[in-house]
């Protein structure tokens, strides 16, 4: 990656507080203890994939390794540290060299033990300058216990995905291309806690040279680089969205002709600095399409067998999960571990009728929504008016094409699931609302009660939120709450639940999830929340949240397994904010069931 030549010169000729803005210096400061801290992470990745190589040599993962390096190489070229920026320059090249030579090196003799040198010496750079800070500077490194630890003398086995989820595990590559390195620098910082890889390039030269390693999910530019016009920017925003790579252009200013330059580029969108993070991880989740998105579920309901069948593979050839009955009075017992997006009913059954059912359906509130459809061998329009009132959503005559078939029950899903989430969601959030999440808690408390599997609920809430909302207003508040749930929703599984309780408080629902990997978990996301910064008025402040947990194996009711969550985090809350609290079992005696 390219470095500024002044910047370097700042970093390393002049000391700090003589000749230099003091506001810049102590900024440049922070930033280089920033980097230092996230150093023993960056270089545990490296030894992670020289690991990977020696168990089975891949030519994409040198490639990846590669651009690990490069990256490295710059940003460390560009904070000043020479020596770490050189060991890392030196295995970068060595290993790009072979790697040109011999792109098929064998998989059954891996070479990269050839290379272990070149790693010892990067380790030791990083651990002398670290050192060299700790002598110069009063502020304090990460203890020895974060450093990279990582042994290289035997390969190791890759690792395994744990609980945590294929958001977290996946993470999104981002390039991001900006010249102002304190800005760049924080907004790099804040993506990376909310999941995103981020390569930080300084110009579009050394974009290029990051360009040969990888291909990025997205890439963010900004207006303004040194020796580049707006216009060769734009090209260059062209031949990324041509090879389907969406671009977010970012700047300074948010001028009429630079945004509809950017709309004729294809940009997929224009962020004014500086960012709101919010609105911009709001926009990279879109773009990168991370709403959960499960098949269609229908259940159906008809006295013959051959229908069924016939109508069973027709939904399983078009994705759609489909589970059928012959006996009605079986229909509640299908409903407790399968929540259908639409009922297909048989309207004349052997002792019982569609519209008995479509009544019954509906007295039952979780099913108030839920579009019901009756299939009959009659002509549909004589039955239409009568079934309205009782709540169906149409009628479809067993003789329609196949075709049409599944084409009038898919859109009707997608319907019901829109108006369904309207219902479901919070307003500000679109997470669940508190009704929503605590009907979904009773479902996974009884299903982990059946199953006799684990299921964590974990009850979140912001410290300090009242401050934040007289000191800053109400709109500030709320961006608060959206920034918690966009790493919520980055970090944890599709499979868990996650919904706002209330004000700033959130409720979240981790199924086949101990307290111990639960807590492991939710402790992770409170530091890199605590890491966020936001800005309001020209003031950078942080926030951070408290949380407490209860498994649901060991209570015997749903909502004693929520209250010893809330008194989790009101014992969190109690021992300083900023931490995470597990329910005690000693209590569990005097406590009502």
């Amino acid at each position: 990656m390219g470095s500024s030549p002044l910047l370097l010169r700042l970093l390393s000729e002049v000391p700090v507080g003589f000749g230099m803005n003091e506001q810049f210096a102590d900024k440049l400061n922070e930033l280089r203890l920033a980097y230092l801290q996230r150093l023993p992470q960056q270089v545990n990745a490296v030894i992670e994939d020289y690991n990977l190589l020696g168990v089975h040599w891949d030519p994409r993962l040198v490639a990846a390794l590669l651009l690990k390096l490069h990256t490295l190489k710059g940003s460390s070229g560009t904070f000043g540290f020479k020596n770490f920026c050189n060991a890392v320059s030196e295995f970068e090249v060595k290993l790009k060299a072979f790697h040109i030579s011999e792109p098929q090196a064998s998989t059954n003799d891996s070479p990269i033990a050839q290379f272990r040198p070149q790693l010892q010496a990067v380790m030791h750079a990083m651990q002398q300058a670290q050192q060299d800070w700790t002598t110069n500077q009063t502020a304090v490194v990460p203890e020895p216990a974060v450093q990279a630890s990582v042994a290289v003398s035997a390969p190791v086995a890759a690792p395994k995905v744990t609980t945590s989820s294929k958001r977290a595990a996946n993470n999104p590559v981002l390039f991001l291309v900006d010249n102002d390195i304190t800005q760049g620098e924080i907004l790099r910082a804040n993506l990376t806690e909310f999941g995103f890889f981020v390569h930080y390039f300084s110009d579009l030269a050394s974009l290029a040279e990051g360009l040969e390693f990888q291909q990025p999910d997205i890439c963010l530019i900004d207006l303004h680089l040194p020796n580049c016009s707006e216009d060769e920017i734009f090209s260059r925003v062209v031949a990324f969205t041509q090879h389907q790579i969406p671009v977010i252009v970012l700047s300074a200013s948010g001028q009429f002709q630079q945004r509809i330059k950017a709309v004729r580029a294809k940009a997929q969108a224009y962020f004014t600095k500086p960012v709101k993070m919010n609105e911009l991880v709001a926009k990279l989740r879109h773009l990168l399409d991370f709403e959960p998105r499960k098949p269609f579920k229908v259940l159906m309901i008809d006295d013959q067998e051959s229908i069924l069948n016939y109508h069973q593979h027709l939904f399983s050839a078009h994705g759609i999960e489909c589970r059928t009955t012959q006996h009605p009075e079986l229909m509640l017992e299908v409903l407790r571990d399968f929540e259908p997006d639409l009922f297909i009913l048989d309207y004349h059954l052997p002792h019982f009728n569609g519209a008995e059912l479509a009544s019954m359906l509906r007295q039952i509130p979780a099913y108030e929504a839920t579009p019901i459809v009756f299939l009959t061998g009659e002509t549909a329009d004589s039955l239409k008016s009568d079934l309205v009132e009782i709540g169906s959503d149409d009628v479809i005559g067993k003789d329609l094409g196949a075709d049409k078939f599944v084409s009038q029950v898919t859109s009707r899903i997608k319907r019901g699931k829109k108006l369904r989430m309207l219902m479901q969601q919070d307003s500000l959030t679109q997470l669940l609302n508190h009704g929503y999440i605590q009907s979904l808690a009773r479902q996974m408390f009884s299903h982990a009660k059946r199953v006799k599997t684990p299921c964590s609920f974990v009850m979140i809430d912001l410290d300090h939120f009242k401050m934040v909302n007289d000191r800053f207003g109400h709109g500030c508040g709320d961006r608060v709450i959206v920034a918690l749930t966009q790493m919520l929703q980055q970090r944890l599984r599709q499979s868990d639940g996650i919904g706002r309780y209330g004000g700033e408080e959130f409720l979240v629902l981790m199924p086949d999830t101990d307290l111990q990997t639960a807590h492991s978990l939710i402790s992770k996301l409170l530091h890199q929340f605590s890491q966020l910064k936001f800005f309001e008025r020209n003031i950078e402040f942080h926030a951070s949240f408290s949380a407490g947990i209860s498994c649901a194996s060991d209570w015997n009711s749903v909502q004693v397994c929520l209250e010893r969550a809330d008194q989790a985090l009101y014992q969190a809350k109690k021992a300083g904010r900023n931490r995470v609290e597990v329910a005690s079992l000693a209590v569990a005696d005097n406590q009502p069931s």
